[in-house]
């Protein structure tokens, strides 16, 4: 993991090591995001759609090929909060992402935004 965000605080890994992996501009992008997400974010918004809304604004064309779906949110979410490996918390922001993007095309943009602020509607 390269970096964390709790509240107002950014944990990273030291920033030589991400810039010559060249990946410190973007980690601070994610980074920064998750601030402005959380900061937003209607209480009870679920994990998978909150990573999600970042990943997607960070690269809103950058979906990669869907995953085997989770078997509901509830899944998904745990999968993001506390994975049993690399593999299961990569497949988890595949699928974060994914959603999103399906949201996004759908709905649009503006649509999720809203939605942050006010909650998912129902399925």
């Amino acid at each position: 993991m390269a970096a964390s965000t709790r509240g107002r605080t950014i944990r990273l890994q030291p920033s030589d090591v991400l810039r010559d992996a060249g990946t410190l501009g973007a980690t601070l992008q994610h980074e920064l995001l998750h601030m402005l997400v959380e900061e937003h974010a209607k209480a009870g918004t679920p994990l998978w759609f909150r990573e999600g809304l970042v990943l997607y604004l960070a690269q809103p064309d950058g979906m990669t090929a869907r995953p085997a779906p989770a078997k509901n949110a509830r899944e998904l979410d745990n999968a993001l909060r506390a994975p049993h490996s690399k593999r299961e918390m990569r497949r988890g922001w595949a699928e974060a992402q994914a959603r999103v993007g399906k949201m996004a095309h759908e709905h649009g943009k503006q649509t999720l935004l809203e939605w942050l602020q006010d909650g998912l509607p129902a399925e």
